[in-house]
C-alpha cells in the first residue's frame, strides 16, 4: 500500500471528525437554558430597574457617577445591555439648540437660511449610540435594519433593527441580530441594547418584550 493511500486513510476521518467536532461545538456555544421566570434587579446608584430571567446573569458597571450599567446575559451572544450615561444626555442638550440664521442675526450681506429640518435630541442621541455600534462590529458585517417609535420606561424611544456575523476561530458561525434602543430621561441617556442569534428569535423576543417593559429611570425608581 503506498504512503499516499495511507494519508487518505489517516487525514479523511480525522478532517470529518473535527469538522463534526466544530458544528457541536458551535451548535453548543448558542445553545441556552430556557428562560426562568423574571426576577428584579435595581442598580447600586436605583437609576435602573429592569427584571430578568432568574437563570441569566447579572452584571452591573459603572463610571465614577458618568455612567452605570447592567448587563443581563445567559450567554456570550444572548443578553440585554442597558448603558446609562450623561454623554448622550449632553449631545441631546447640544442639538436642542437652534443654529441661528445669521440673516436674522443682522450680519450685512446674510442671505436668508433655508429652513432644514432639525434632528430632535432624542434621534441625535439615538444616531451616536448607533454610529458606536457599528464601529464595534464594522469587520463583522454589520447592517442596520428597521427603525422604530416606542416608549420603554414611559418614555418615548427609537429603536433600531440591526445583524451582524458572529466570529469564532474558524471564521464566521452564525448570525447575531437584535436592536439598539435609545431613550432621553431628565437626567441621563439611555442605550439599551439586545442581541441573540438569528435563530433563536422566536424564542427569545417575548423574553426581552417583558424585560423592555419592566424597565424603569430615575432615583428609587423602583416598581
Amino acid at each position: 500500500m503506498s504512503s499516499r493511500i495511507m494519508c487518505r486513510i489517516i487525514w479523511v476521518p480525522s478532517l470529518i471528525v473535527l469538522i463534526c467536532m466544530f458544528t457541536l461545538w458551535t451548535k453548543r456555544s448558542t445553545a441556552i437554558e430556557p428562560p426562568a421566570e423574571l426576577v428584579p434587579f435595581t442598580l447600586a446608584d436605583k437609576s435602573v430597574t429592569a427584571m430578568y430571567p432568574k437563570n441569566w446573569t447579572a452584571t452591573e458597571s459603572g463610571s465614577h457617577d458618568v455612567a452605570s450599567g447592567v448587563r443581563f446575559w445567559a450567554s456570550k451572544s444572548v443578553g440585554l445591555n442597558i448603558n446609562y450615561d450623561l454623554i448622550g444626555s449632553l449631545v441631546a442638550d447640544l442639538a436642542s439648540v437652534p443654529t441661528p440664521d445669521p440673516a436674522a442675526l443682522g450680519i450685512p450681506g446674510a442671505a436668508p437660511q433655508p429652513e432644514v429640518k432639525q434632528k430632535s435630541p432624542l434621534e441625535k442621541a439615538h444616531a451616536l449610540y448607533m454610529k458606536q455600534l457599528a464601529k464595534e462590529y464594522e469587520e463583522q458585517e454589520f447592517q442596520e435594519g428597521a427603525v422604530t417609535q416606542l416608549t420603554v420606561g414611559g418614555l418615548p424611544a427609537i429603536s433600531t433593527e440591526y445583524k451582524y456575523k458572529m466570529k469564532s476561530g474558524w471564521g464566521s458561525s452564525g448570525i447575531v441580530v437584535g436592536s439598539r434602543i435609545t431613550v432621553l430621561t431628565p437626567e441621563r441617556a439611555a442605550s439599551l441594547t439586545i442581541y441573540y442569534p438569528k435563530e433563536m428569535k422566536e424564542q427569545l423576543d417575548p423574553v426581552f418584550n417583558k424585560m423592555l417593559a419592566s424597565v424603569t429611570f430615575g432615583q428609587g425608581g423602583q416598581r
